[in-house]
């Protein structure tokens, strides 16, 4: 399993904060595809993703027991 976690406009439009997904390995890129598809999201391009609280690349393996952050970009004023 993969803990997943929603923050923000994301977890409003997931409906939820965390997902768990059943998943022995897969890359990022694979995750938020997942995503999009079992949520129907619209992810920003400037989303940042975190694993184990390291942020990741596209091309990055995420493995069973691990946690990945899906953090859309802050504004401020």
């Amino acid at each position: 399993m993969i803990k997943v976690l929603f923050f923000a406009g994301i977890k409003e439009q997931a409906g939820r904060d965390v997902y768990m997904l059943d998943s022995s390995e897969m890359t990022v890129s694979e995750l938020l595809a997942e995503l999009e598809k079992t949520f129907s999201l619209q992810l920003p391009e400037s989303l940042m993703v975190a694993v184990d609280e390291e942020y990741a690349e596209h091309d990055e393996v995420i493995k069973a027991g691990s946690t990945a952050a899906l953090i859309p970009p802050v504004s401020g004023g």
